[in-house]
């Protein structure tokens, strides 16, 4: 399986400085949304997954991702998170 995974990654190994600053996106606090998706096959590229499925919210300022995830080289990738950035704009 780890064979699998290295063979999707390309192997230049050239060092380039990384110049670009970070970011961060602000979640705008006045927009309210819930909404679930169901994707059957996902392709992009080389990237193949299915059952790719998620419950995102958008509420007073936070991006909350909850029983997201999806079928992919043989496992299962699932995560909940929040992206919360109230505290620093």
């Amino acid at each position: 399986m780890l064979d699998e995974i290295l063979s999707e990654i390309a192997a230049d190994t050239t060092a380039v400085e990384d110049t670009t600053a970070l970011a961060l996106i602000k979640i705008p606090e006045n927009i309210d949304f819930d909404f679930n998706a169901l994707i059957s096959n996902f392709n992009y590229g080389k990237i193949k997954a299915k059952n790719v499925k998620g419950h995102i919210i958008v509420k007073n300022g936070v991006l909350s991702l909850r029983e997201t995830g999806m079928n992919i080289l043989g496992g299962v990738v699932a995560i909940n998170a929040d992206y919360d950035t109230r505290r620093y704009a």
